[in-house]
């Protein structure tokens, strides 16, 4: 009597055979393998009036960036979110963060869904600048003795 071996593979290893083949033969687990590039040389710079910016790099040859998302927080409370970007620049206005304050900033590249690479770094809060006032004289009268300066009248108005 002759004897005939047989292999049992169980359900869950044929369909996971049969999906890695089915990828492989689409291509697809190159694109996994590719990692999403993270922001590099990030700069960020303090203006007179209040506004910072952030201003970063990023090298994908393959162009597989979609977005970035910047994320800036105070400790661990978020202050503002800015998503679906496609420049490597943020121009934050004033008021939007406070002078004396550091907050911490992650520049997220997404690139697909799980696939994403991050920076990190610090908003030094010693560097925000106030805002700066405006001043407007109005209402000048003329001196009421000639020749005394100081006997005119004005209305100062400082906006800060």
């Amino acid at each position: 009597m002759e004897k005939t071996k047989f292999t049992f593979v169980s359900p869950s290893r044929l369909a996971g055979a049969f999906a890695f083949a089915l990828l492989t033969f689409l291509g697809l687990p190159q694109a996994f393998a590719q990692d999403c590039p993270t922001p590099s040389n990030v700069d960020v710079s303090y203006n007179c009036d209040g506004v910072v910016v952030l201003d970063w790099d990023i090298t994908d040859p393959s162009g597989l960036v979609q977005s970035y998302t910047v994320d800036i927080e105070n400790g661990n409370q978020p202050v503002v979110d800015f998503v679906n970007m496609t420049s490597t620049e943020l121009t934050i206005v004033a008021g939007t963060l406070t002078p004396g304050t550091t907050y911490n900033y992650a520049i997220t590249a997404n690139c697909a869904a799980s696939n994403v690479s991050s920076a990190t770094g610090q908003i030094d809060g010693a560097d925000i600048q106030d805002r700066q006032p405006t001043i407007s004289i109005t209402n000048v009268n003329n001196p009421v003795c000639p020749g005394d300066e100081f006997s005119g009248s004005f209305d100062v108005t400082v906006n800060d």
